[in-house]
């Protein structure tokens, strides 16, 4: 008989397993069951409830809900074709290999000179609105690709400097045979100049110099001041 009410109990599908086990354990011990039999059925009981706790339904995905965290994917704008475009940083690669480039595209009939004033360093500049042969040299301290972008006349490891001695820092000026000079600026530093100017008697002020010429007192204006262009080509 007890044989028969453990496997009639084993022999249950799960979803009343759990009350019939119970069942099946009550009338046993009511009907004087031995202890190996009890225990049995207690030990079936328990791991079919361990099972059935730790068991996952078909299709269902590990850990939860199954997604995993996307993670968020940088833009960058480019120029395209003469078209702004924004792609994923992933394909930055590809569109530059192909000609395209960074940043926006520049706006169509774009005056002449605008891209001096915008802020950023673009064109042919060579720093922020400055060098480049389109705008106005870099000032001591900026980005430069050769003297002719720096206002100090002087290029020096990429960066306009100022100068300290006319032959080695100075150089020959752009016809590759007249020395330029090194000259003390109205802003206290010493720029590479061409090796002649315009000499004003004193009391003149720097504001008679005209574009593109740089003002340079002459013992701190006590004997005038010399009205200079830069060394090298043709400032803007």
């Amino acid at each position: 008989m007890n044989q028969s009410i453990f496997s009639q109990a084993t022999a249950l599908p799960g979803a009343t397993a759990d009350a019939l086990w119970f069942d099946a354990i009550t009338r046993l011990l009511g009907a004087g069951a031995s202890r190996r039999t009890t225990l049995r059925l207690l030990a079936g009981s328990t791991l079919g409830s361990l099972l059935k706790v730790g068991a996952r339904p078909a299709g269902a995905k590990q850990g939860g809900k199954g997604k995993g965290k996307k993670g968020k994917k940088g833009k960058v704008t480019l120029c395209h074709q003469g078209k702004t475009i924004t792609v994923a940083t992933s394909a930055k690669k590809t569109h530059l290999a192909q000609g395209d480039t960074l940043g926006r595209c520049p706006t169509a009939n774009q005056p002449p000179g605008t891209t001096c004033t915008d802020g950023i360093t673009n064109g042919s500049e060579t720093d922020v609105d400055c060098g480049g042969g389109t705008c106005l040299r870099c000032a001591t301290g900026k980005s430069c690709a050769s003297r002719d972008d720096c206002a100090t006349g002087r290029c020096e490891t990429g960066t306009c400097q100022t100068c300290v001695n006319n032959v080695t820092d100075c150089g020959f000026d752009d016809d590759g045979v007249t020395t330029c000079a090194c000259r003390d600026h109205e802003s206290g530093q010493r720029f590479c100049t061409k090796k002649n100017g315009r000499l004003l008697p004193a009391g003149t002020s720097c504001a008679v110099c005209q574009s593109g010429e740089q003002c340079f007192p002459i013992n701190g204006g006590a004997s005038g001041i010399e009205c200079i262009l830069p060394c090298g080509v043709p400032a803007v």
